[in-house]
């Protein structure tokens, strides 16, 4: 490279001393631009760390907000302390959140990394998670749980009632049965009922009564417990509830966009910082480069010239002549390169004379050396014969030595004509033995075999030697010096002389006893894992694109599991297993776990290949390399499906023992007022007997009152008689085939003088419609609805319509009239229990409707009731025309 410009002169340490800071100064720009590349990437690493770690955090928190709020407000330390884990650890957790969200955004400006996230919303949403929570702890604490807070104080009343206050056994019954149903229900009917019978029970009592007072208290208590039941929103759509459920629902929406919004961010970013870098050190690269060039000719041009010079006056054989490349004196830049050049002249004007000197003394040597050449030929051709054969065998030689050196296996050299083996140096690192001990005889090959291979290494080697074979091979065990067997491979060359007969063979014996060990382990964790019952998965991760990872390897298990082959599965993300019905929270800490290489276990929903749901454990692991790197994830996956299914059914259970607790508790009650008042007659006037017994009109007037109490408890003893034996299924039903329109007939027929003093009209179908059931029960149904019609009616004279439809399975039977009807938003979730009466203007005992829906579900049919006030009522009966059908109430 020539330079145009002139080169300013320097001492030679002054050009070094500039040559170094130069590239000290491109160096450390570099390393400056080096640094920021790092930081920013350190930051951006850090910044995807903390969105990893709020969101573990995030769920964590809803976790233990769903715990709170299934089972956390029941605890006792709760209503005593203030405090309870759950809420707590809630309420800890999102105030962590909060400051970690305002932590990135901080970042986020302060760094100008720039990854347009929505923190700003989430921190609005996780104040308002926060402030929703301390209202939920705060309305649960004041609600309270059995004995404490508002549910403690309004029970407290409700007992002094019961103990102390002057009102009735069935009003407090009925009083408490309401304050029951809106806490279990939080309904506002239920409410309603409470308020209306506990007016009615204050207007009775005077305003100074203790018993009004507490009956004040009670429903003041009450009225909190609604209030808060309200604010709370458990039972509906509007409440703190609802309202801290649809704030983390949206935190989650946000949170996930504004996740994959930074993580694309932090890519882009990423990469235009690592353009930066490659772009930087490239013009570093052709800096250093042209920089280089520049200085060369700025640090060495006058000591080119003189070396330039020096090579000409070398190559001109040192003679006279004008060898300079220029005639013109050496412009040197510093005093050492102009000492060189002067003591390049003194040498050149030396050497040119001793070379005059020496080419006349090497005329009389050439003499000399002719007559010495014709002796020295003959030597040579003698030496050189034997320095050949000799170069040949030491060649040999340390070629054996070096290749017994350099490889690990035991080399081995059988003269067969002397029985002599020869061993290398890798016998002694294999087995243990010393060489120089050794026996070179053939019995150090076989003594040291095991006794199982003995006869085959024997039996192949003497057929290799007989054979025209060169190549042998064997595997077998040989004992090592300290006892134990090793597994070698043994390969062995036969050399054979003209006649083909074996001189020689040369072997070399290779350990491969850690070979077979991890083929034996290998054998047990592949039948381990064939014959495995759970379905196992291996996969890989994905492309970078992709955050899925991909199988690479199922069981057999898998297949009879799920139905998928290998073939179908492999190269596909595990997703394909999932559906709508998997669970999401958990599928958020699977792929959280799957991102971050984390052990992880959860239970979900998946689903086969023919789209059946099947609940699953699924138990997965990363695996790593000898280096610790994380190369694959190991899934256990077992069908938990019965297991799921034995939970539904205990669930089932005890929801129908919680049923049947709740309709004894009631028929106790029923029997408990039933029984009461005719008892109660019975012992007063047997009281009043043996007060005033000599009078004879007292006699009297008791006894009839007495036959009265003993028929009207005998009544009652027979209803409730019947109530148990249809509840408890203990009569068992003989069917046969009845005509419908027969019996309707009947009815209608029974019921003749009632319809002529009501002047009842009664429609029923004409035609026959045949069904297998119980002639009485379907006597007992359609005569207790059709009295009722007639009972409960309107100002205009009862009108009833039957009206029969078919079909290939059962019979629909609608039943309707034009009475005053029934207010079902009251009353429909009563409307088929014991003693349950909607009209107290109309005598009855309230049984008749319970005894209709009993004698239905035991045909295994269904009724069902659509009714208008005023308008009338419909009941329609869905019956099986075979004994094997059955209906359930929809």
């Amino acid at each position: 490279m020539n330079f145009k410009f002139p080169l300013p002169n320097y001492t030679f340490k002054t050009r070094l001393f500039l040559c170094f800071l130069s590239f000290t100064l491109l160096f450390i720009l570099w390393a400056c631009v080096y640094f920021f590349v790092d930081y920013k990437q350190k930051q951006l690493r850090a910044f995807s760390l903390e969105l990893n770690n709020i969101k573990a955090d995030y769920l964590q928190s809803v976790n233990s907000l769903d715990r709170f709020m299934i089972v956390g407000f029941h605890d006792p330390i709760f209503y005593k302390t203030g405090h309870q884990q759950d809420i707590d650890r809630f309420l800890s957790i999102q105030k962590t959140v909060f400051a970690s969200l305002s932590f990135l955004q901080k970042n986020e400006e302060y760094q100008n990394l720039a990854v347009d996230s929505n923190f700003k919303t989430l921190q609005r949403l996780n104040k308002a998670i926060i402030k929703s929570g301390d209202q939920l702890r705060y309305l649960y604490f004041k609600k309270g749980f059995v004995d404490y807070g508002t549910e403690g104080e309004m029970r407290a009343h409700a007992h002094w009632i019961e103990d102390h206050g002057k009102i009735s056994r069935v009003d407090i019954l009925q009083l408490r049965r309401h304050e029951k149903d809106f806490i279990m229900r939080g309904q506002k009917k239920y409410a309603e009922e409470y308020y209306g019978t506990i007016d009615s029970l204050i207007r009775l009592r005077a305003a100074k009564d203790s018993t009004y007072l507490e009956l004040k208290n009670y429903e003041s208590a009450f009225k909190a417990l609604v209030g808060y039941t309200n604010t709370l929103g458990v039972f509906g759509n509007a409440g703190f509830v609802p309202q801290t459920q649809h704030y983390i629902y949206q935190f989650s929406t946000v949170f996930d966009g504004a996740e994959d919004k930074s993580l694309k961010a932090i890519a882009h970013f990423h990469g235009r910082l690592t353009t930066l870098m490659v772009i930087i050190s490239l013009v570093f690269i052709i800096s250093a480069f042209i920089l280089s060039a520049f200085l060369s000719k700025f640090l060495t041009a006058d000591i080119k010239e003189l070396d330039q010079r020096m090579d000409a006056f070398r190559e001109s054989d040192f003679k006279k002549t004008d060898y300079l490349p220029s005639k013109d004196p050496i412009k040197t830049r510093s005093v050492e390169v102009q000492r060189l050049s002067d003591d390049f002249e003194n040498l050149k004007k030396v050497l040119l004379d001793h070379i005059d000197n020496l080419n006349r003394q090497a005329d009389d040597l050439q003499c000399l050396n002719e007559e010495l050449q014709s002796q020295s030929e003959e030597l040579k051709c003698l030496n050189d014969e034997l320095m050949e054969q000799k170069e040949l065998e030491d060649k040999a030689n340390q070629r054996y030595q070096f290749v017994s050196k350099a490889t690990s296996d035991a080399i081995w050299d059988w003269d067969l004509s002397q029985d002599i083996i020869t061993w290398g140096e890798g016998f002694r690192t294999i087995f243990g033995y010393d060489i120089a001990s050794v026996q070179p005889a053939t019995d150090m090959l076989q003594t040291f075999l095991h006794p199982e291979d003995t006869d085959r290494v024997n039996e192949g080697i003497r057929r290799i030697i007989k054979s025209n074979e060169s190549k042998w091979r064997e595997e077998y065990r040989y004992k090592k010096a300290d006892g134990t067997y090793a597994y070698v491979a043994d390969r062995g060359f036969v050399i054979r002389d003209q006649s083909g007969k074996a001189l020689r063979i040369v072997g070399a014996m290779h350990d491969i006893s850690q070979r077979k060990k991890e083929e034996h382990h290998l054998k047990l964790l592949r039948s381990v894992i064939t014959n495995a019952n759970d379905a196992v998965i291996i996969t890989e991760p994905g492309p970078e694109s992709r955050i899925e990872p991909l199988i690479l390897y199922v069981n057999d298990a898998f297949t009879q599991m799920t139905g998928y082959s290998a073939e179908e599965v492999i190269g596909q993300s595990p997703r394909m297993l999932r559906g709508p019905n998997s669970g999401k929270y958990e599928l958020m800490r699977l792929t959280a776990a799957i991102k971050n290489w984390q052990k992880c276990e959860i239970t979900t929903i998946n689903y086969k290949k023919t789209g059946e749901e099947f609940w699953v454990n699924i138990s997965l692991s990363p695996v790593t390399d000898e280096k610790g790197a994380f190369t694959h994830m190991i899934a256990i996956i077992r069908d938990i499906t019965a297991k799921k299914k034995a939970e539904l059914e205990l669930q089932l259970f005890a929801d129908d023992l919680f049923s049947r607790n709740k309709e004894l508790h009631q028929f106790g009650y029923v029997v408990s007022h039933n029984l009461r008042s005719p008892i109660a007659n019975i012992m007063g006037i047997t009281n009043l007997l043996e007060l005033d017994k000599d009078d004879p009109e007292t006699l009297e007037k008791c006894t009839v009152d007495l036959k009265k109490a003993v028929n009207s408890l005998d009544s009652v003893v027979k209803d409730l008689s019947k109530i148990l034996t249809i509840t408890d299924g203990s009569v068992e039903l003989t069917k046969e085939t009845v005509d419908l329109s027969l019996i309707l007939n009947n009815v209608k027929n029974d019921l003749g003088e009632v319809l002529s003093h009501s002047r009842a009209t009664v429609e029923i179908p004409s035609a026959s419609h045949f069904l297998f059931s119980h002639k009485a029960y379907l006597y007992s149904i359609f005569y207790n609805l059709i009295s009722n019609a007639i009972k409960y009616k309107s100002k205009h004279d009862p009108e009833v319509r039957i009206t029969v439809s078919a079909t290939p399975e059962y019979l629909l039977v609608a039943v309707s009239d034009n009475g005053i009807g029934i207010d079902l938003k009251r009353f429909s979730e009563d409307m088929f229990k014991p003693y349950k009466r909607f009209n107290l203007g109309v005598e009855g005992k309230g049984l008749g409707l319970f005894l209709v829906k009993s004698h239905v579900e035991s045909l295994n049919g269904a009724i069902t009731v659509n009714s208008e006030l005023d308008k009338g009522t419909t009941f329609t009966i869905k019956l099986p025309l075979h004994s094997e059908n059955q209906y359930t109430d929809n």
